[in-house]
């Protein structure tokens, strides 16, 4: 169906909902890897800024979804974009549990592991 309303409908993939997130926001949360592909190709950008000041690489830290979170970053996500409570994706990682995530963001993208948020607090404590 998706791919219906953006091939043929001509539907406008990088709509804004009222929390100034595009399709790929949920998709990236749900992990469905065939669609993040279809809507970066189609005119979502990884690094869109949700009113949490969060993009979709955020999502998929906290939810567990490597695989997308790699292509989020391969297609111009910044893996150390700091949140709306100066907080990195590493931050989401490593809260929720996710080893792959963290793995994968410790090994490819060099986050600065010295952040405190705004609370003062770093992804240690």
């Amino acid at each position: 169906m998706s791919e219906y309303l953006i091939k043929e409908a001509k539907c406008n993939a990088s709509l804004e909902d009222t929390l100034n997130q595009t399709c790929l926001f949920y998709v990236s949360r749900d992990g469905r890897e065939d669609l993040c592909r279809l809507f970066l190709e189609h005119g979502c950008k990884a690094n869109h800024v949700d009113s949490y000041g969060q993009t979709p690489i955020f999502y998929t830290a906290r939810e567990g979804h490597r695989n997308i979170m790699q292509m989020l970053i391969e297609k111009g996500g910044d893996p150390d974009h700091v949140d709306n409570d100066g907080q990195t994706p590493i931050f989401y990682a490593v809260r929720s549990g996710n080893q792959d995530c963290i793995d994968y963001l410790l090994k490819e993208c060099e986050p600065d592991l010295t952040r405190n948020d705004n609370k003062g607090q770093n992804i240690i404590h």
